[in-house]
């Protein structure tokens, strides 16, 4: 709501500028940071650059406003507060104890086919880059459906419950065999999820939660192994110091990925050529394909 304001405050201002000038010259662009405080061009692509940032475009009749918006961000509940959350998760999500962690995967929409080859979001996601059939939609939904088997099984070696919950369904009528999702009501919404298309949510059993768009699974797997302490203190220097651009525990996350990829890679050819020099007596030199792995990194529907 506080951006609709904004938006429609500079609209007004703009109104009583010279219609026949503002025409020849470029349209005026306007900067605010997550907070939608109004900051300057400089401060605003410093801010930019570090990696908890991403840049929102809204382009109107006389304006260009970019704001930006967090991509992982730490939050905590005072008892009261979490008291209160976790009366709306038990009656709204049957989540009967909160002594394990809380992932919600969260989608604003679940899509039907034609719904989603319409959506730039999703032609942008993970999944696809363009049209699809309804065939491959189908095989997507149950490709992702079928992968919770193995997710759930991470889920309980890591104290975990997930849940996956959306605000709204357009003719999306596949039915998962091995997850539910849950429709959230706006009171949930306006607390985890209010402006967000889409993400995740960690919850602690001590109110602490924490919020992403993408994490590695090893990086998933040790945000619920962990205490988040220096986690939280290496996220605050981020946001405060103007010479750092990413939190360590994010920098280091790419970098274990890197090496367990590398890792698998030399093992599964090491084990193709051993299989192929038992069976033809020779080396193979079939390209090898990797798939990482994929519990609760990235919300894909």
């Amino acid at each position: 709501m506080k951006l609709i304001q904004v938006i429609i405050s500079i609209m007004l201002m703009m109104l009583f500028l010279n219609t026949g000038a503002q025409e020849a010259i470029t349209k005026p662009t306007f900067y605010f940071d997550e907070d939608l405080n109004k900051i300057d061009v400089v401060d605003f692509n410093i801010k930019k650059l570090k990696s908890i940032y991403k840049e929102e475009i809204f382009i109107k009749d006389s304006v260009i406003i970019k704001k930006l918006k967090k991509v992982i961000y730490f939050h905590s509940f005072n008892n009261s507060e979490f008291s209160q959350v976790k009366l709306l998760l038990t009656k709204y999500l049957n989540i009967e104890g909160f002594d394990k962690n809380i992932i919600l995967i969260y989608s604003d929409s679940l899509l039907g086919h034609t719904e989603y080859n319409n959506s730039e979001a999703h032609k942008k996601s993970f999944d696809n880059s363009g049209d699809i059939s309804e065939q491959e939609y189908l095989s997507l939904r149950k490709k992702n459906d079928k992968r919770q088997k193995k997710c759930k099984k991470f889920a309980n070696k890591n104290n975990a419950i997930p849940i996956y919950v959306f605000s709204e369904n357009i003719n999306f009528t596949f039915k998962p065999k091995y997850h539910k999702k849950h429709k959230i009501t706006n009171a949930i919404k306006s607390i985890f999820f209010n402006d967000i298309k889409n993400g995740h949510i960690i919850i602690k059993p001590n109110g602490q939660y924490f919020f992403y768009n993408y994490l590695t699974q090893g990086q998933v797997k040790k945000m619920l192994e962990s205490d988040w302490k220096i986690m939280i203190k290496d996220f605050n220097t981020t946001v405060t110091n103007p010479n750092k651009y990413s939190p360590y525990f994010i920098d280091k996350m790419h970098k274990d990925e890197r090496i367990l990829m590398q890792q698998k890679s030399i093992n599964s050819i090491k084990e193709r050529q051993r299989n192929n020099s038992k069976k033809y007596g020779k080396k193979s030199n079939t390209k090898i394909t990797l798939t990482r792995p994929n519990c609760y990194t990235y919300v894909s529907y």
